[in-house]
């Protein structure tokens, strides 16, 4: 898996020098969009056949200001990891929680950057998403 973040960040780090117009950096309203996703999430809820593979991932992120980012979790979907780092590496954030149903998660950055940062949601079956963005005063 640290091979693949590896490579993530320098695929990551090849566009953005040669190219920053072809980040997706989500829309006007802030929201980030996810543009690497690796594995299904699914939801913690039983039905008839187990758990549900969900066709879209059950969480939408968004820049709130210039130190805030809000994960909100549409469904319930266990133990999940959220990291938030700099394109060389550099963790900013990090915790590790328990989703058991929709909730919205704040969180604060200590300082306010103006660099692309990197928001990666992992689950502890390996799904992984992730994608960039820049906080905006």
């Amino acid at each position: 898996m640290e091979t693949k973040k590896v490579m993530a960040l320098l695929v990551l780090l090849l566009v953005s020098i040669s190219n920053l117009r072809a980040l997706n950096l989500g829309n006007e309203e802030g929201e980030i969009t996810f543009t690497d996703i690796d594995g299904t999430f699914t939801s913690i809820k039983d039905t008839e056949n187990g758990s549900r593979t969900l066709p879209s991932l059950p969480f939408s992120a968004f820049v709130v200001t210039n130190q805030s980012v809000s994960v909100n979790f549409h469904e319930a979907i266990g133990e999940i990891t959220v990291t938030i780092s700099t394109l060389n590496g550099q963790i900013l954030y990090q915790t590790l929680e328990h989703i058991t149903s929709p909730q919205v998660l704040p969180i604060f950055l200590s300082e306010p950057s103006n660099e692309f940062l990197l928001i990666e949601i992992k689950n502890c079956e390996g799904a992984y998403a992730s994608g960039t963005f820049l906080l905006t005063p």
